[in-house]
Formats: structure tokens, C-alpha cells, sequence
């Protein structure tokens, strides 16, 4: 990790360290050898330096960004979490959508 990640991670508000530990671990094991890198403010994965994908921390939520276009059950939950037209937002105290996070990140991954 680099100092800017390092310095994003640990400015995520305390009540949601745990929930963007987890989106983060989700993303690493949905894209091996992504890399991460603070990019608009948040925090990047990228591929072969091309971004893929980004997460952000909250006082109340994780986000994920940009939303794929996803098919079944997964393409279902989008609509539950969406928050405007490019961000998923994942409320604190709640399980995260692993599956959804998932499938998220593959489809944007193969975008690239």
C-alpha cells in the first residue's frame, strides 16, 4: 500500500472501518492483483493501471462506484442500493451485498 492509501483507509470514520475493510476485501478477492490507489478522493482499483472501480467510507455507509449494468438476482439489489446514477450506497448496519459487490466489481472489470 502507499502512503495515500494508507492515509484514505485510515481517515474512514471509525463506525465504518469494519464495512470498508469488508467492500475492500470483496473487490481484492472479486479482481486478484487489483491495486489500489486514491483517485478523486476515494479510493481506486485498478488493473494493469486502468481504474475499474472505487470505494468510499462514511460516517453512515460504503459506497461502491461507478453501478454496472448487471443481469438476475444481482441486477435486482442495484436498485435497492443505488443513490444516484453512478454510486451504490451500502447503509452501516447491514450485511453487505457480497454477491452484488461481486458481481459488481467482475462486470466492471470487464469493461476495461
Amino acid at each position: 500500500m502507499d502512503g495515500a492509501v494508507d492515509d484514505y483507509v485510515a481517515s474512514v470514520p471509525a463506525p465504518a472501518q469494519s464495512a470498508f475493510a469488508e467492500i475492500r476485501r470483496i473487490i481484492h478477492e472479486a479482481l486478484p492483483g487489483c491495486v489500489e490507489k486514491v483517485s478523486y478522493g476515494i479510493l481506486g482499483f485498478t488493473i494493469d493501471g486502468k481504474a475499474v472501480a472505487y470505494a468510499g467510507g462514511y460516517k453512515g455507509f460504503v459506497s461502491m462506484y461507478p453501478v454496472p449494468e448487471l443481469a438476475g438476482p444481482e441486477g435486482d439489489l442495484v436498485v435497492r442500493y443505488r443513490a444516484g446514477k453512478g454510486t451504490m450506497r451500502f447503509p452501516l448496519g447491514e450485511p453487505l451485498p457480497e454477491g452484488l459487490i461481486r458481481a459488481a466489481a467482475l462486470a466492471l472489470a470487464s469493461r476495461r
